[in-house]
């Protein structure tokens, strides 16, 4: 016989008004993680910093004109470059391309 659900939350609010301040925090932290465990290890994590350096934000901003003037790749176009991996139906069957290999003729060569 299932447990009838408000009798089980009625009995686990009474043992919860039983408890003090430090061990409710606990619980209530055993039961965020329980309910959401992805969000609440995301917001346990340290941030971790990392220097741009000079390079890498002339080629962020390099990246971000190019989206801008509509030079980007079509999300499908990525899908049938990438390899096709055993049951999955959402890649293509083409083998990817080495990027030096690559050429647009509407958007230029693109150069490593």
């Amino acid at each position: 016989m299932e447990p009838n659900l408000d009798q089980e939350r009625r009995r686990a609010h009474e043992l919860l008004d039983l408890l003090s301040a430090e061990k409710l925090n606990a619980v209530r932290s055993l039961l965020e993680v329980m309910v959401e465990p992805l969000a609440r290890s995301l917001a346990a994590a340290a941030v971790e910093e990392e220097e741009i350096t000079p390079e890498t934000a002339a080629a962020l901003d390099g990246a971000r004109a190019s989206l801008a003037r509509g030079e980007g790749i079509p999300h499908e176009e990525i899908l049938r470059e990438l390899p096709r991996r055993s049951g999955s139906r959402s890649f293509g069957r083409r083998k990817p391309v080495p990027m030096s290999a690559r050429s647009y003729p509407d958007r230029g060569q693109i150069v490593p």
